[in-house]
């Protein structure tokens, strides 16, 4: 009869979370996309937070026409960049919650929730820069109810950005071996 070797066990091991490297990177890329593109926006006055904040047509438009037809050139031109962000960020908490430990001082079920909230955030702005490239396109009017959309996606995305960065800093600050 064959003995096992001392070296192979029976029992299953624990996942080892490998992807510290891969959430830096997307991490840094996110960071340096949103630094980048803060700085191409910044002369856009009101800033993109009261667009982005607004939930009806009139007050969307009102930014625009103070943003005169190159701020609202300058406005659609970094739509495409804030795609790659949002893939970037959204990709990020997945990897940083799914591939490293540190949700892992959470209650299993709090940890697969948190591994969707940044996708979910990402999804929530892919909704609002669609609908903000059609308002801004000049070509037609677009049902007065898709400018609540848009801003609810908005609040939406900014309130689960919240919730993930509140939730890395109380896993942060949890001692290892708590485990709700």
């Amino acid at each position: 009869m064959p003995t096992a070797h001392p070296n192979f066990s029976h029992q299953a091991q624990p996942t080892v979370r490998n992807g510290q490297r891969a959430a830096w990177i997307l991490g840094l890329t996110s960071l340096t996309l949103l630094a980048a593109l803060a700085a191409y926006l910044s002369p856009l006055q009101p800033d993109i937070l009261a667009l982005q904040f607004t939930f009806d047509q009139a007050s969307f438009q009102a930014i625009l026409e103070a943003w005169k037809p190159e701020g609202v050139l300058r406005y659609r031109s970094h739509l495409p960049i804030d795609y790659g962000l949002l893939l970037c960020y959204g990709a990020f908490g997945y990897v940083l919650a799914s591939k490293t430990a540190l949700f892992t001082k959470f209650s299993p079920l709090t940890e697969r929730l948190l591994l969707w909230v940044m996708p979910l955030a990402a999804l929530c702005d892919a909704v609002e820069n669609s609908l903000h490239w059609r308002f801004t396109s000049g070509l037609q009017q677009a049902d007065s109810a898709l400018y609540l959309v848009a801003g609810t996606s908005a609040a939406l995305k900014c309130a689960l950005l919240g919730v993930f960065v509140v939730s890395v800093l109380v896993a942060l600050a949890r001692p290892a071996a708590a485990r709700a």
